[in-house]
């Protein structure tokens, strides 16, 4: 071997060149790996001046992204993104959310091979989910996103999710409440339910707030002189993660229980921007995604002195909290939900085994006689706080009082 090839053979950087005891000569490089263990690819020759050809198309080939481990798969790549790669960027119902459609990806088409993926298995996920439903939408836009950080991470050179055509939805929408309806409900709540009940469920029809505005609603951000609330905090349910270590070969963890939150050493995994105040369990309060969510929505009449009478005469509780458990105890999103499902039966709007209209339906009601009394868009989505260039403004630059004379608009449902 010349003294031009020894130098090769050793040159950092440009892999390895070595002659097997048969005379072969041998050349590796360094590949990428998704679990962080050293990866290596072969080429092989008789001659070595093709072995180097072959080593440095290797080279230009891993560089390009064409060439990753032979062995790694979608479902372990969709694994390493979403707990490594993605996870300190979402919040962390959006990461539950995300870990039900990998899973979903996975069953499909997890065992394809990461660099033969093709637009063909993308379809195949499409037909397998279900065409023209919202979730094989999700799952798309899930899968374009973990492929695309594998392309900008060199461990392939196509995003076929971006290169195949997104499948259609069907869209059905959450229909509002007609204002009959929406007065029944309310009518029915104040003469059925404890003045706090009745009074969340007014609140659903005539605020516009989303449930864990609602719920999470805090005194000190009620101004009852003013007759303005402060939509800054929500309640969530949020799932805790095993902190005792990894999974063992059995599936189980080291501290032995099955469910994260009875690990004694269970922790909340949030990203570092992620504002969070622990209330009770798993309940928290966080802040809205977007500094639309940080609003200031005007209080009618009717609701502010219902407010009143429960801030004089209703549950208390050691939170802060408008509405709680008759023992103190905040409302989860689960109990909320039970309790409108056992509401809209009893009202009589649907009857029991049937579909029950969403709780979201009474904020698509309120922005239905918003609008029908004329007031602008871009004071809806203020009070609202649906997300746009536009929309984004501070309690400085928001016209509180075109807000109020807007919420009289809501002044015809009448809390009974």
């Amino acid at each position: 071997m010349t003294e031009k090839a020894k130098k090769r053979r050793r040159a950092r950087g440009e892999g390895s060149i070595v002659q097997r005891a048969d005379g072969t000569w041998a050349g590796v490089i360094d590949i990428p790996s998704t679990d962080g263990r050293r990866k290596q690819k072969w080429v092989y020759s008789k001659d070595y001046r093709t072995c180097v050809a072959k080593l440095n198309k290797l080279k230009a080939d891993v560089a390009s992204g064409i060439v990753l481990n032979d062995t790694t798969t979608l479902g372990a790549w969709l694994d390493h993104w979403l707990n490594v790669v993605h996870r300190d960027h979402v919040r962390p119902k959006t990461f539950r959310d995300y870990q039900s459609v990998v899973e979903q990806i996975t069953a499909i088409i997890g065992k394809r091979r990461l660099g033969t993926l093709t637009p063909e298995d993308v379809r195949k996920m499409h037909t397998a989910l279900g065409i023209g439903r919202r979730r094989t939408v999700k799952a798309h836009a899930v899968l374009q996103r973990a492929l695309g950080d594998a392309v900008s991470e060199g461990l392939i050179v196509r995003n076929v999710a971006a290169a195949t055509r997104k499948p259609p939805v069907v869209t059905s929408g959450r229909a509002a409440f007609d204002e009959a309806t929406a007065k029944t409900i309310i009518g029915f709540s104040a003469t059925n339910r404890p003045a706090a009940e009745a009074t969340r469920w007014a609140m659903a029809f005539l605020s516009g707030l989303r449930q864990g505005e609602v719920i999470g609603l805090e005194w000190d951000r009620v101004d009852l002189d003013g007759d303005v609330i402060d939509v800054s905090w929500q309640l969530q349910s949020l799932r805790k993660d095993h902190g005792c270590g990894t999974k063992l070969a059995d599936g189980k963890f080291p501290c032995g229980r099955i469910k994260a939150a009875y690990c004694p050493d269970s922790v909340l995994a949030v990203p570092p921007d992620y504002e969070i105040r622990e209330v009770y369990k798993s309940l928290y309060l966080t802040r809205p995604k977007t500094s639309a969510g940080q609003r200031f929505v005007p209080l009618i009449e009717p609701l502010a002195d219902a407010l009143r009478a429960i801030k004089a005469d209703g549950p208390r509780n050691p939170y802060g909290l408008v509405f709680c458990h008759a023992d103190g105890r905040p409302i989860s999103p689960r109990d909320d939900h039970d309790a409108w499902v056992a509401l809209m039966v009893d009202a009589g709007v649907t009857k029991p085994g049937e579909p029950t209209p969403a709780l979201h339906s009474a904020r698509h009601t309120t922005a239905t006689l918003l609008r029908a009394a004329g007031v602008d868009e871009q004071t809806r989505m203020a009070i609202l706080g649906h997300v746009s260039v536009e929309a984004q403004r501070t309690y400085a630059h928001d016209n509180i009082e075109l807000k109020r004379k807007a919420m009289d608009a809501l002044a015809g449902l009448a809390l009974g």
